[in-house]
């Protein structure tokens, strides 16, 4: 891909980072002084949108000229949002929640170019089942895995791996940020 501009992650993940690696795209990790506020919208697309924006306009002000890129991860299931578990009996009734059935995962993108002040704002959808997943098997996926930090508590990259029976969408969304999105969406810049 041929690279114009400056691009900027406003990210401190290490998913999203890797995921910009493996696109070969050159940016730079880059500050936000958002602050996520779930309550500001209950529609789960539009609240994915809303973080995006806001975590890429929160980095602007430490940047002089180039893309920026926010974005923003989490699970839905039967309508409702789940977020990073509070604690592990928070991840437990998570993974509960989600063994034997089908979730979505919204992954926003939000880039702004810093000098035109052009913003494109969009959304992957992606379904994902898991398998019917035993007390036991729970139990142990808690005491082992390192789900902090995760939305719906569970990272499909690693342990969680073997509760997922099907994927319909981008598995990077999935991860941290839909790479077949973001292309897409880098394309909208010069």
């Amino acid at each position: 891909m041929k690279q114009d501009k400056k691009i900027f992650l406003a990210s401190k993940s290490p998913r999203r980072k890797e995921i910009l690696k493996d696109m070969s795209l050159d940016f730079e990790i880059v500050d936000s002084d958002y602050e996520e506020d779930n309550s500001v919208e209950s529609d789960p697309v539009k609240l994915a949108k809303i973080h995006a924006l806001g975590k890429a306009k929160g980095a602007l002000k430490y940047v002089d000229e180039g893309i920026i890129i926010g974005s923003d991860n989490f699970v839905v299931l039967d309508g409702k949002q789940m977020h990073k578990p509070k604690d592990k009996d928070d991840a437990r009734k998570m993974i509960e929640s989600l063994s034997g059935k089908t979730h979505e995962v919204i992954c926003g993108i939000a880039i702004i170019d810093k000098l035109s002040g052009k913003e494109v704002v969009d959304t992957s959808v992606t379904k994902v089942t898991f398998i019917d997943l035993s007390k036991e098997v729970i139990d142990r996926y808690i005491e082992v895995a390192d789900y902090i930090g995760k939305a719906g508590a569970y990272g499909v990259q690693s342990e969680a791996s073997v509760f997922v029976n099907k994927i319909e969408g981008s598995f990077t969304g999935i991860v941290g940020i839909s790479k077949e999105l973001l292309l897409e969406m880098l394309n909208k810049f010069d």
